[in-house]
């Protein structure tokens, strides 16, 4: 009959000691894995999750450092994208007629073509 009672005593800690690893460990690898398929899903700007245990807080610094590398990449290249954009529309404006722009009557028609040519910057004047 002891040896039920033992079974049983030993039975239940293992499971408690399973259920708390498991509390311990899974929850914040769940955090983890949340937030690469924030990233995945191109969420990239979201608060930094925090654990309990120090070596995940640890990974998810820096993984939340590294999506707001992406973030900024991906800014700088929609900067670097408009300039060559505002650049290749200048160069046509001047291809079109070099001396264009050159007299004040002229801006106008230039606000017009810059306007067709890029609808979004249609208040800006080229040259």
């Amino acid at each position: 009959m002891q040896m039920i009672y033992l079974f049983a005593l030993f039975t239940s800690i293992g499971l408690l000691l399973a259920w708390l690893l498991w509390k311990m460990v899974y929850k914040p690898l769940n955090q983890f894995n949340m937030e690469m398929k924030k990233v995945i899903s191109t969420r990239i700007q979201s608060p930094v999750v925090r654990t309990t245990i120090p070596e995940f807080n640890y990974l998810l610094k820096q993984f939340h450092n590294m999506k707001n590398q992406i973030a900024n990449l991906f800014q700088e290249v929609e900067q670097k994208e408009k300039r060559r954009t505002d650049l290749e529309v200048e160069k046509l404006l001047y291809q079109i007629n070099p001396h264009f722009g050159k007299r004040k009557g002229d801006q106008s028609i230039i606000r017009i073509l810059y306007g067709f040519l890029i609808p979004e910057n249609a208040g800006h004047i080229a040259g």
